[in-house]
């Protein structure tokens, strides 16, 4: 098996923060007046983090063929694929504890909802739409990926892979660029269609690009890392610029009266070429910050470690934090310092407490 990426590691880590201040910014967002200082902030915030799931879907395509693929990074070949064992191994790690956690997240709503009566079928279609919870749509996205792989597994090493790979970034950019615009001008109407785009974020090829750009990183995994760790400041600067252009672009449509949801959606095209440049920035942050050995780069390690499990359990920790901290009307400068340390804190030990018991790797998947 592989040798463990530590700069993925960094990603991850990263992108765990990311995902938490993406919905702890979230309720701001939708409360606060857009012309006040503190909106603008809090937007800033929420439009820095969009790389984050797009990065999870890059580090899969890394993780799939680094691990699996039909050649080892040192040009050897891997030991023979068994696709059964491959699938077992990938339902066993996402799988059951994404069951777990929907089982969890519609136990903790049926109070507030008051469906208990409606829990199973609920359970069957929240599992297949990955509705339990915001942020589980993402297990359904990944699946499809784990599905798919054993029928491209052996692109890792075509002549063609560039020209591949180059085709998958257009069908998504295309796919972006389509569907966000469409809907903003309201051109898109066959109810059908629009069925079918409620769920993009769910679909694999609205996010075919990343996973195909990580496929072509595990085939050139160190000669990346390099380049990556030696153009650290040029892709920093360039990631910096874009974030600025999808500020003035989200400022922009909510001035033209898009609602806060979808002007800070991560499926517009500036927010496709931000990512990409962000998450090769961020290995070029991981090639720099493991090269040290000092607290920062411990805890990023740490959290990476942990961040399928910071993924999974944020949610719960968020909703309990925001009913004990509603009577305090917090201003939005406490709000965001406090709730997000919190609220990442609290999900770093949650998990970490989980994946101490015998059987916690059922619930917050494998730590290494």
């Amino acid at each position: 098996m592989p040798g463990r990426v530590h700069e993925l590691d960094v990603l991850r880590a990263v992108s765990a923060i990311a995902v938490v201040l993406i919905h702890v910014t979230a309720a701001p967002m939708a409360a606060l007046p857009v012309d006040a200082p503190s909106f603008l902030a809090t937007s800033l915030i929420n439009q820095w983090s969009r790389f984050s799931i797009p990065a999870f879907v890059l580090i899969t395509g890394v993780v799939l063929f680094h691990t699996y693929g039909p050649q080892r990074a040192d040009g050897g070949a891997q030991a023979a694929f068994d696709t059964r064992r491959y699938l077992y191994r990938r339902f066993q790690a996402i799988g059951v504890p994404y069951l777990v956690w929907t089982a969890l997240y519609l136990l903790f709503r049926a109070p507030i909802e008051g469906s208990w009566a409606q829990l199973p079928a609920t359970f069957v279609l929240a599992t297949f739409q990955g509705t339990a919870m915001y942020q589980l749509y993402y297990i359904v996205l990944v699946f499809q990926f784990y599905l798919l792989f054993p029928l491209v597994r052996g692109l890792g090493r075509s002549r063609a892979l560039g020209w591949i790979v180059a085709g998958a970034l257009l069908l998504q950019g295309v796919l972006m660029w389509d569907t966000f615009y469409g809907l903003f001008t309201n051109q898109v109407t066959n109810p059908w269609l629009v069925g079918l785009l409620r769920f993009r974020d769910r679909l694999f090829p609205w996010w075919i690009g990343y996973f195909a750009v990580g496929v072509w990183t595990a085939a050139n995994l160190r000669r990346v890392l390099t380049a990556c760790r030696r153009l650290l400041w040029p892709l920093t600067g360039l990631a910096a610029a874009l974030l600025a252009w999808m500020m003035v672009e989200y400022m922009g449509l909510m001035a033209n009266g898009a609602s806060v949801g979808f002007a800070a959606s991560g499926f517009r095209p500036t927010a496709y070429l931000y990512s990409l440049v962000a998450s090769f920035a961020l290995l070029g942050f991981g090639g720099w910050v493991t090269e040290q050995d000092n607290p920062v780069s411990r805890l990023l390690l740490a959290l990476g470690n942990h961040s399928f499990g910071i993924f999974l359990v944020h949610p719960l920790v968020l909703e309990v934090l925001l009913r004990l901290l509603r009577p305090l009307s917090l201003s939005p400068a406490p709000y965001l310092l406090l709730v997000s340390a919190a609220v990442l804190t609290g999900s770093y030990w949650l998990s970490r407490a989980i994946a101490a018991l015998p059987f916690g790797h059922w619930i917050v998947g494998r730590t290494r």
